[in-house]
């Protein structure tokens, strides 16, 4: 595999040769050269991360969706904000594994995906990928009571502002204790 230490594009924007050649393979028709690509980029690990969240903003859903996939098998916590963003995508597919790579994200997913009910409850497709990502972690045993209600109140016979103002209040909560990403257990 392409391994080499050289860079392109000399300057403060350089990538990494074997870095821009798979993510050039992340964007091929052929399904097959993306699957390979993805896999490289994972073995790779977090340094492509940057590399392929810029990914995420792609015209084309399978590129978006590789580099969601990538992205739930690196679990990189630095990706967790735009992977909430991704929980609007238009693309069903996407939006499943942008919802997928947060739960794999764990504790570091929780506070993103309640920015976006707070920032976008109006969104029916936000509100039922976030209920997907809160009600898996709540199977993880992940979720403590506050993020719980936030849950209970993403249900469809809910009023979509109910759970925008919960997770308001949970986030001020979490928030007011110096809380802003969980690692190992919540506050």
């Amino acid at each position: 595999m392409f391994l080499e230490k050289n860079t392109i594009s000399p300057g403060e924007h350089s990538i990494p040769l074997c870095i821009e050649f798979l993510l050039l393979l992340l964007q091929s028709e052929d399904g097959v050269e993306r699957t390979k690509a993805r896999k490289a980029l994972v073995r790779i690990g977090k340094p492509a991360v940057p590399y392929i969240l810029a990914l995420l903003g792609h015209s084309s859903n399978h590129v978006r969706w590789e580099a969601c996939k990538a992205l739930e098998r690196i679990r990189d916590p630095k990706a967790a904000s735009l992977l909430a963003r991704k929980l609007m995508d238009d693309d069903m597919d996407v939006r499943w594994v942008a919802a997928d790579a947060l739960i794999e994200l764990e504790y570091d997913a929780i506070i993103p995906v309640l920015e976006m009910i707070e920032e976008q409850f109006d969104s029916s497709t936000l509100r039922e990928s976030a209920h997907h990502v809160l009600h898996s972690l709540k199977e993880l045993q992940m979720l403590d009571k506050r993020a719980e209600e936030v849950l209970d109140a993403l249900k469809v016979n809910e009023l979509p502002s109910k759970a925008a103002f919960i997770a308001s209040s949970v986030l001020e909560y979490f928030r007011a204790r110096g809380v802003y990403k969980f690692r190992g257990g919540m506050a």
